[in-house]
């Protein structure tokens, strides 16, 4: 189903830009060189976080060399995913789950809600599970693993626009267009007297795809969390205030905004 798939230029990039390239000491050919170092856990590295029988004390690899090595330390992640995914992936898809078997470990992949909801054909579910990932020892959410859960979870997502209509976009006017409607979820609940109608809602497109993401994760909603809310979008919506007793009809104050948050799992559907 996904035997052809290889992580692309995109999830490369992404995990290059987490990863780091450490230990410069030069340039060969106006490239810059680096050089071996001992990682945190004290195992001899160099480059993106390359180890095992290729790394030698004190060796001196290019800029390329080292991206050339960390394609080949994903290949063994590559095969995790292939194995592990039930359901067709693009490749953007396949990049965001090879980025985080490599950053995580395949065995916590294999283990997780994410995988066990992607298999369930719910895929907005899964990129939600993946944001749990961001914790370190003792529990900690660390700034740079959630930021880097939210690279994959976008990389995932991506998919909502297509090759040929991301060419087409006029990229200064979505910018603006977003900057103009930028209202969330979280907006909505610190502020207290903030309320959307329900009907309002296509005119804030940020919020509208928030609220989407939302529901297709309880099940309320099928993909795709477009920002187009439709009749369908709306019923899914008042159904969920419905089951969760929020004491608001027809349009999103805090209550609604706070559940949609918080909520994980749905009251016995009645």
């Amino acid at each position: 189903m996904n035997e052809n798939l290889k992580i692309n230029q995109a999830g490369i990039d992404l995990i290059k830009s987490f990863e780091g390239l450490h230990k410069k000491c030069g340039e060969k050919n106006g490239e810059p060189l680096v050089t071996t170092y001992y990682c945190p856990s004290n195992i001899l590295t160099i480059g993106y976080g390359t180890t095992g029988s290729k790394v030698k004390a004190g060796m001196k690899i290019t800029e390329s060399q080292a991206e050339q090595f960390l394609r080949e330390d994903v290949e063994k992640f590559e095969k995790g995913v292939k194995k592990l995914v039930k359901v067709k992936l693009n490749d953007n898809e396949f990049s965001a789950l090879v980025s985080f078997a490599y950053n995580c470990g395949e065995g916590h992949l294999a283990s997780s809600t994410a995988l066990k909801r992607l298999n369930q054909g719910n895929k907005v579910g899964c990129v939600e599970a993946l944001q749990w990932w961001d914790k370190g020892a003792g529990g900690k959410v660390l700034p740079g693993l959630a930021k880097r859960r939210k690279a994959e979870g976008d990389l995932f997502l991506s998919k909502g626009i297509s090759r040929e209509d991301k060419d087409e976009l006029d990229k200064a006017e979505m910018a603006q267009k977003v900057e103009e409607t930028s209202i969330k979820l979280q907006d909505i609940f610190q502020q207290g007297d903030l309320k959307v109608k329900n009907d309002e809602l296509n005119n804030y497109h940020e919020l509208a795809v928030q609220v989407q993401i939302r529901l297709i994760a309880l099940n309320l909603l099928k993909e795709p969390a477009d920002g187009k809310f439709g009749p369908l979008s709306t019923q899914a919506l008042r159904e969920f205030q419905r089951l969760t007793q929020c004491g608001e009809e027809g349009f999103i104050g805090k209550i609604t905004a706070k559940k949609l948050i918080e909520c994980k799992e749905l009251p016995s559907q009645k």
